[in-house]
């Protein structure tokens, strides 16, 4: 939009699209791709065939739609949906000329001066998409074929009060929890907030985990109220106002924060996980069982980051340390979590951050479901689980250090395993 200036965008809602989705154009539409196999195409079939159960006691066998919450739902939409790709793309972006370019926007120029063709692109995501076009002429034709298409080719209907003309200079158009707009600064620059309802949405997910907390201020809940803030910061990222849309967020949650925490937690006490991530920030914390809980507003913009084979080895190193963390978190904030004693759990996602993601013994990188937790005093000799007496080792070298003939050796494995010698002895 910054550089080829398409800021008209047509808004296309598509009415109860996974309730609504034709079976039989579907089947056709999967053969066509290139599934051949008879027995997968049964399986597709006999899952959309899937029966509704009613609380009733009512059972509905679906003519249309998807099942709900299905594991193959997203990939039949994406099949679904492939054949307007293709179409809209057809229009401009693809359209077979009888020249052959080399440069693209050699084509670009012929076309624009030599065609009537409506210059349009697509940007999509499941079955939410727009279209980008140069003027309202444009996007007011491609707004017609486009449901006349959905309507007769993949029998979907659009919703008439979501579904608009936006021109992006005037007012703002909503993707994926984005508010997005053109604002002139020298030239119009693409500008994105998050949108009032995400906003909303979020402050209510966090106003929920706070009151966990209040009723039962343990590790896994303060992690769970951290992992959902990290999710916040790590979507959002790109937005050009992230500083002010998180403010708005950050303002409710303190006040929340202070009337339901401020007899059980310590204020303005910083651990050294929320000092390695908010360096250069100030906002008043507050810690419960000695862990801060993350500050939503504390968050710069970002730009989008391509990690190809040329991209620095450093800075993959640390984005890949990164999510091994943020991997370890999910897990442990999880409600399902069954694989260890949650405190204990929470400990060992903590000490993994403190350590950044490194074995003590190799000094090494290792991920999140590669590391074991070693007592350095064993508990059975009265070592405690205090973090104090925690490290992170590589789970080889963990095995390493109780076998009676190590084929491993350095100086901190032998200093380990003299620890261990001591206290059998």
């Amino acid at each position: 939009m910054n550089i080829v200036r398409l800021h008209f965008c047509v808004d296309i809602d598509i009415k109860g699209f996974f309730d609504n989705i034709n079976h039989t154009k579907l089947i056709k539409q999967c053969m066509t791709i290139g599934i051949k196999d008879m027995k997968v195409i049964s399986i597709i079939k006999a899952m959309l065939k899937a029966p509704i159960h009613y609380k009733d006691g009512r059972v509905e066998i679906p003519d249309k739609g998807t099942p709900q919450g299905g594991i193959l739902s997203p990939l039949l939409s994406n099949i679904c949906l492939n054949e307007l790709d293709w179409w809209i793309s057809n229009q401009w972006a693809t359209f077979q000329t009888k020249t052959k370019y080399v440069v693209r926007l050699s084509k670009v120029s012929v076309l624009k001066k030599k065609s009537n063709l409506t210059e349009v692109y697509l940007i999509r995501y499941a079955d939410d998409f727009k279209l980008m076009c140069r003027n309202r002429e444009s996007a007011e034709r491609m707004f017609k074929i486009t449901k006349q298409f959905l309507n007769n080719r993949l029998k979907l209907e659009i919703s008439k009060k979501k579904s608009k003309i936006v021109n992006l200079r005037n007012e703002k158009s909503e993707f994926l929890g984005f508010s997005i707009k053109a604002v002139k600064n020298g030239k119009k620059v693409a500008h994105t907030w998050i949108r009032d309802s995400a906003i909303k949405k979020c402050t209510e997910n966090l106003r929920g985990t706070i009151k966990k907390i209040q009723k039962n201020p343990t590790m896994e809940n303060v992690l769970l109220y951290n992992s959902q803030v990290r999710g916040i910061q790590n979507y959002y990222q790109i937005v050009t106002h992230i500083s002010k849309s998180l403010r708005k967020i950050g303002y409710k949650t303190d006040r929340i924060a202070y009337n339901r925490l401020r007899y059980i937690a310590k204020i303005n006490h910083k651990d050294e996980q929320y000092r390695e991530r908010f360096k250069g920030f100030n906002f008043k914390t507050w810690s419960v069982n000695n862990i801060t809980l993350f500050s939503i507003q504390a968050m710069k913009c970002r730009n989008p980051m391509s990690f190809s084979n040329k991209a620095p080895k450093k800075l993959m190193i640390k984005q890949d340390k990164k999510i091994e963390v943020e991997k370890l978190y999910e897990k442990i904030s999880s409600e399902n979590s069954k694989e260890y004693n949650k405190d204990w759990n929470a400990k060992r996602a903590v000490l993994y951050h403190r350590e950044n993601c490194i074995c003590y013994v190799t000094g090494e990188y290792v991920k999140h479901n590669e590391f074991a937790i070693h007592h350095i005093i064993p508990r059975e000799y009265g070592g405690k689980d205090d973090l104090e007496n925690l490290i992170i080792l590589k789970k080889e070298i963990h095995i390493e250090l109780y076998k009676k003939n190590p084929s491993f050796s350095n100086p901190k494995f032998d200093e380990l395993r003299k620890e261990i010698l001591n206290c059998k002895n």
